[in-house]
């Protein structure tokens, strides 16, 4: 993380409302995060924290903008509207097979609440409980992975949740990598 961040911002010279990155969040700001959210944040989430407390949107490569670790949440799908969309976790299912999986109940949002888009964690106890059903259903084998942390990117105008494969910090790597195209060096040990 500490390689993949910083090159975000030398996204920022083309565009004026670029990504700001903000001074990092001290160690203690996280567990107290940690301690109230009663759970430890997902991998590379709080290694972001102490990086960049949070990041400001950034138009040119679509980028949201994230909460500082202090603003992290956990909120009522209901409450965004969003109780209604079955955790798939991005597999194919159709027909009948969606009402035998569980809706979306809780999330950690860790973007901005001023955005039709939202990017958040659901809970590990309903990705086990996706996880199990989809298992059921033949979607899932044994080697799919073990419940957790599952992060998902909404956009009101898209009906389809995007699941983001490797998480926050798989999130960053795609976005460095986008930095990399626009001309940002990406530092060797940084490559997976």
């Amino acid at each position: 993380m500490s390689a993949l961040v910083p090159m975000l911002q030398a996204l920022r010279k083309e565009d004026a409302e670029a990504l700001l990155l903000k001074p990092p969040a001290s160690p203690s700001a996280v567990r107290e995060a940690e301690g109230r959210l009663g759970t430890e944040l997902p991998d590379g989430l709080g290694d972001f924290y102490l990086i960049s407390n949070g990041a400001d949107f950034m138009p040119s490569i679509d980028v949201l903008s994230f909460r500082p670790v202090e603003e992290l949440r956990w909120e009522c799908a209901r409450d965004r509207g969003l109780h209604m969309l079955t955790l798939d976790l991005g597999c194919t299912v159709q027909g009948k097979e969606w009402e035998q999986l569980p809706t979306m109940d809780r999330m950690l949002v860790i973007s901005d609440s001023h955005s039709e888009e939202l990017m958040g964690y659901i809970d590990a106890e309903a990705v086990g409980q996706a996880m199990s059903a989809l298992k059921d259903l033949g979607h899932l084998d044994d080697t799919s992975g073990e419940p957790g942390w599952r992060l998902i990117l909404f956009r009101h105008w898209d009906p389809e949740l995007r699941w983001i494969q490797g998480g926050f910090r798989g999130y960053i790597e795609e976005l460095a990598h986008k930095a990399e195209w626009k001309g940002a060096t990406l530092a060797p040990c940084a490559r997976l």
